[in-house]
């Protein structure tokens, strides 16, 4: 059996199916070119906003990075001046050292000198027998000097610095302590009582109060003691031993002191060199 086609309606048809296929391809291919270029633009605005908040955060670092190179600077700028300071410091510190061990230096050397000043003292002092005091102290302080404390004073009768014949023991003894020791002076000071004096031979108390030291001098150096290790002085009535208008305390004031003058030129040099 023969089938009998018409041609031109077969053509038509597979012409018409044709089109009609391509139709659908396209309309799909459009809709997939913008749903890709949707995505597209959706992830450049996505890494453009990412590039946009990663400048951001750099930017961020570096403003951080600037500030801590800034307290970097400021901080070493510190450290450095800390360092200058304290390395000055450290000089002055070694200076004021130095100047306390030599203040101490010279403080121990001045108290060597008084020592040994005073040392001498004591033991010119110890050597004097029965005419110094018996007790351990035998140095007296009065008025910022240093007397001998003698077992009994030299006294003179009321208007007279003529010494009397008991007095010359205790005399000779007190020069047998300056012939021992050269380098020790001693003042003699002349007193009197606070009635004045009743002759013309002296003007007044301090006339007569000299002349009472002057006369104990001239007997040391009659025993032998150096001239240049005495000096005679007066202190008139002001310096009682007894207060009061009594006979003994009359009698107690007409009398010689003897004050000790250590040698301390070396002591005042000591101390005119340690003043800057």
């Amino acid at each position: 059996m023969r089938i009998k086609v018409n041609t031109p309606q077969l053509l038509f048809a597979v012409i018409t199916c044709a089109l009609m296929t391509s139709c659908v391809g396209k309309k799909k291919f459009d809709e997939m070119l913008l749903q890709k270029d949707q995505e597209v633009a959706e992830m450049q605005s996505s890494m453009e906003k990412l590039q946009m908040d990663m400048q951001t955060q750099i930017d961020e670092l570096d403003k951080k990075n600037a500030d801590l190179a800034s307290e970097k600077n400021t901080i070493n700028k510190d450290l450095a001046s800390v360092k200058t300071e304290l390395s000055t410091t450290q000089k002055d510190l070694s200076d004021v050292e130095y100047k306390v061990d030599q203040k101490q230096k010279q403080i121990d050397n001045l108290r060597g000198e008084i020592n040994a000043a005073f040392a001498n003292v004591e033991a010119a002092v110890s050597s004097v027998g029965q005419a110094v005091s018996s007790s351990s102290e035998k140095i007296k302080e009065i008025e910022g000097q240093l007397y001998l404390d003698l077992n009994d004073d030299i006294n003179f009768k009321s208007a007279s610095a003529k010494l009397q014949s008991g007095d010359e023991s205790a005399i000779q003894e007190i020069a047998n302590m300056l012939i021992s020791n050269p380098t020790l002076t001693l003042f003699v000071e002349g007193h009197a009582d606070n009635r004045g004096i009743v002759t013309g031979k002296y003007d007044d108390n301090w006339d007569l109060s000299a002349a009472r030291g002057i006369s104990v001098v001239r007997k040391l150096i009659e025993f032998g003691v150096n001239p240049k290790q005495l000096a005679a002085a007066g202190r008139a009535e002001f310096l009682p031993e007894v207060q009061g208008d009594s006979k003994e305390a009359h009698q107690a004031n007409r009398r010689t002191e003897f004050v000790i003058v250590p040698n301390v030129g070396k002591l005042y040099r000591m101390s005119k060199e340690d003043k800057p």
